[in-house]
């Protein structure tokens, strides 16, 4: 058995404009009642408007002056037919037509709602549109819906022999308010009459008709103003979403951005009244006049905003456009503190084609929007502004031409480079301090040195890539950089002086007596060296060939000393043996003295030692604190810089020399 809606549940029905599967309800309906749910198809089904859709498929996606003024109020059908036959007379195939016609959008949800109904055995869906059968058919069939609509009532269509496709009106009626090809309520009201079913939802015909109205001979090159005297004003804000990337080599700033746009169009009012109250609307932005907004400091890709989103219409004629766009801005990116830098980079925005006459841009705000900012894991927002400027060029000396220009200082989050690359370095510069602690009989000294080196230089060609490539200054991690490279270069230099010094004799360097005042006499007394045995300088005794103990040659004590000259010695053998062990006793006291001198040398190379251990280490601790302790030490630096975006404002902007157009 077949019931009918109540007359509320019809009208609750006919005001949805935009159904989804989870919104639609049938309250108060018994299972065993069948609903019809009937559909237009352009802006309900899909997305966009079929017909003119097609145009896509056109060289240059534009009709020529002649074709698209043919269109007469109420005669949409033989319109599309003039379109279809100059598609035809480009020898564009029907492959190609119908692979452009696949790529329409489908309404959000559609796609959703028509397999829900497809599966309810209590519902049947109609299609009741001013399209026609090829479209609608190729465009369902795409998306796998064929058999999710019942029946199809639209103009007829096919293909004739030469490959032009030909319109026909669905057929004549003598209803004034539709166009002569269909009237949608007689075709509902026939089909309602030929079955049992009793029961309707119909969706977005007042919409459709709404749309239809509004861009019949809309001209979106046209400014949307009563007069051509008369500008237009457009409120201009910023939502700053997420820092993409900073490159401070090539000074580019990516960016990802909400640009909200809202103007006033006056050849888009209604009364929503005369369209079942709807008030708002969403419509493609690219079939309405647009303000040519464009970022002038851009460094690369896009100047203007290439992703064309929907724009909110409201019955006012007021339009909220909010496209995403990816901004990549040139800022001068100083790196003369890097990492602990602090950078002010900018967007410069304003209309490329339009001075300051016919279109006005202002702030929505003194600021732009942070509110959905998602923070960077190496960039801090510390502030940002905007300010609008009045910008008079040398060719155009009497128009303006104004730009908005959002100014955002951001500090640089240090931790990684601290932890990477300054600690690395600072622990290598403490190894090779540890260079003159090793002792030199090792024979590791040079082998520490040069290993040292090796790392340093491995570790740096691993992390250049985190270094800004710039010539315009040296950032502090490159001084610091530089700094330890020097550090292990001079460690290397002094310890083969060391080493050369420890390793002196007798032979090839006599000490100076200022070299032994210094670093044995003076310097030890003052390093801790007075627990450690110097060199002796003491002198053995000399044995006189005049003067010989008889003793220490026989044997047996003599009461008397006994000269060279005195009688037992001049006896060949005693003799003999005196001047063996003169000789013995010269070559000692030779070799005594050689070594005495040699441990001096070595003396003086431990106490180098020492000596270069504190100053390397202290120059190394000295050395880090300067390079980098005016920057961690001035808390009041971030304070002291953000005054400087009040500054801005009173900064000439970035100028080219243009005019209009």
């Amino acid at each position: 058995m077949v019931l009918s809606l109540r007359h509320q549940e019809v009208e609750q029905f006919r005001s949805v404009r935009r159904c989804h599967a989870t919104d639609l309800k049938f309250v108060g309906i018994p299972k065993i009642m069948k609903t019809l749910v009937v559909f237009d198809f352009d802006y309900t089904v899909v997305d966009d408007n079929s017909d003119t859709w097609v145009i896509k498929c056109v060289p240059g996606q534009c009709l020529p002056d002649l074709v698209k003024n043919s269109y007469q109020k109420g005669r949409w059908t033989e319109y599309m037919g003039r379109v279809m036959t100059y598609i035809g007379d480009q020898n564009i195939s029907q492959d190609t037509v119908r692979s452009v016609m696949e790529t329409i959008p489908f309404t959000e949800g559609m796609i959703e709602l028509l397999s829900y109904i497809a599966n309810n055995k209590n519902m049947d869906s109609i299609i009741i549109s001013d399209s026609n059968t090829v479209f609608i058919n190729w465009i369902l069939q795409a998306a796998g819906l064929q058999g999710a609509i019942n029946r199809v009532f639209t103009n007829p269509a096919t293909f004739d022999k030469h490959g032009y496709l030909e319109i026909e009106c669905y057929h004549s009626h003598e209803c004034t308010q539709c166009p002569v090809n269909l009237c949608k309520r007689k075709v509902l009201t026939d089909f309602l009459a030929e079955t049992s079913e009793r029961a309707s939802a119909c969706c977005s015909e007042q919409e459709t008709n709404l749309v239809k109205t509004l861009f019949t001979g809309y001209n979106k090159v046209v400014r949307p103003v009563y007069h051509y005297k008369d500008a237009v004003v457009v409120t201009v804000g910023l939502q700053l979403i997420q820092l993409i990337n900073v490159d401070e080599v090539n000074q580019i700033v990516t960016s990802n951005v909400r640009l909200k746009q809202v103007w006033e169009d006056v050849n888009l009012k209604w009364n929503p009244d005369d369209y079942g109250g709807i008030r708002k609307i969403r419509i493609p932005s690219t079939d309405i006049w647009l303000p040519d907004l464009v970022l002038y400091n851009n460094a690369d890709g896009e100047f203007a905003i290439v992703h064309h989103t929907k724009v909110l219409l409201e019955h006012t004629g007021r339009i909220t456009w909010n496209p995403p766009a990816i901004f990549k801005s040139y800022c001068e990116i100083i790196v003369l503190h890097f990492p602990f830098d602090l950078q002010n980079c900018s967007m410069k925005l304003g209309t490329w084609s339009y001075d300051g006459t016919l279109v006005v841009i202002n702030e929505d705000s003194n600021r732009p929007d942070l509110s959905n900012f998602m923070e960077s894991g190496e960039w801090v927002m510390q502030d940002y502004q905007s300010w609008k400027h009045w910008v008079y060029y040398a060719c155009c000396p009497d128009t303006p031409y104004l730009d908005i220009t959002y100014h955002f200082l951001m500090l640089r989050l240090p931790l990684y480079f601290i932890v990477n690359v300054i600690i690395p370095c600072l622990l290598f510069s403490f190894l090779t301090g540890l260079v003159f602690y090793l002792p030199t009989d090792s024979g590791e000294k040079m082998t520490l040195s040069i290993s040292v080196l090796l790392s340093l230089t491995v570790f740096l060609l691993v992390i250049v890539e985190l270094i800004p490539s710039t010539s315009s200054a040296v950032p502090l991690i490159g001084k610091y950089m530089l700094f330890t490279m020097v550090f292990v270069i001079a460690s290397i230099v002094i310890t083969v002086i060391v080493i050369n010094t420890h390793h002196r004799s007798p032979s090839t360097h006599t000490m100076p007596q200022w070299v032994r005042k210094i670093f044995i006499d003076t310097i030890p007394n003052f390093m801790f060296f007075s627990t450690m045995n110097r060199p002796s300088r003491d002198r053995q005794k000399s044995i006189d060939p005049a003067h010989i103990d008889i003793s220490d040659i026989s044997g047996k004590p003599t009461p008397n000393v006994v000269t060279y000259q005195s009688p037992i010695t001049k006896n060949p053998d005693v003799r003999s043996a005196i001047d063996g062990i003169k000789y013995i006793a010269e070559t000692m006291k030779a070799d005594e003295e050689s070594n005495i001198a040699a441990e001096e040398w070595k003396f003086v190379a431990m106490v180098l030692d020492h000596i270069l251990l504190w100053v390397f280490m202290a120059v190394c601790i000295i050395g880090t604190m300067g390079v980098f302790a005016g920057r961690l030490i001035d808390s009041s630096c971030t304070a002291a810089a953000v005054p400087k975006l009040e500054q801005v404002a009173h900064l000439e902007p970035l100028h080219h020399c243009r005019g209009p157009g």
